[in-house]
Order: C-alpha cells, then sequence, then structure tokens
C-alpha cells in the first residue's frame, strides 16, 4: 500500500521535464513523448541507485526505502526540467 501511495504522489509532483516542447509545435510535442520516454528509465534507474545508498534492504523497512526513492526522482525530475528549461530557452527562442 506504501507502495502505491509514493507512486501516487510521485505521479502529482514530479514535473514533466520536456514540457517546454510543447509551446512549439506539433513536431516538438513528439520530441517531448519521446525525450519523456527516454529519460524515464533513466530516472528510475538513478533514483534507485542512490536510493540504495541511504537505504539496506537487510536493516530498513521496505517503507523507507519507498519514501527516500520517491524524494530521489521527484528531485531528478526538477533538476532535468531545470537543465532542459535552459536549453530549450537558449535555442529555441
Amino acid at each position: 500500500m506504501f507502495k502505491k501511495t509514493n507512486k501516487f504522489f510521485r505521479n502529482i509532483i514530479t514535473p514533466d521535464p520536456f514540457n517546454k516542447l510543447n509551446n512549439y509545435g506539433l513536431v516538438r510535442k513528439v520530441s517531448n513523448k519521446c525525450a519523456n520516454n527516454v529519460t524515464k528509465s533513466l530516472l528510475n534507474n538513478l533514483s534507485y541507485k542512490t536510493s540504495g545508498l541511504f537505504y539496506d534492504r537487510k536493516k530498513d523497512r521496505p517503507y523507507k526505502g519507498s519514501i527516500i526513492y520517491t524524494i530521489f526522482h521527484i528531485l531528478y525530475s526538477f533538476l532535468l526540467m531545470l537543465l532542459v528549461s535552459r536549453i530549450v530557452v537558449n535555442f529555441l527562442s
């Protein structure tokens, strides 16, 4: 149950890093979808590996790992959004 609750919050809070591309027409909307599909597994893997630095499956309860994963996933999504926003603003505007 805790895992599903965290996923719900992740889906609500996590920004779309490539949302700025939607403002520039149909081709860029398609690029937004493709970029999100590519970075989704990258964000998941990075969040999982980083949470492993603070969570030990043998010692800690599962909810601790789930919370840590959620925090890192949201953090990395915001960082990616800031990076992409800077790139889009500088190159497409």
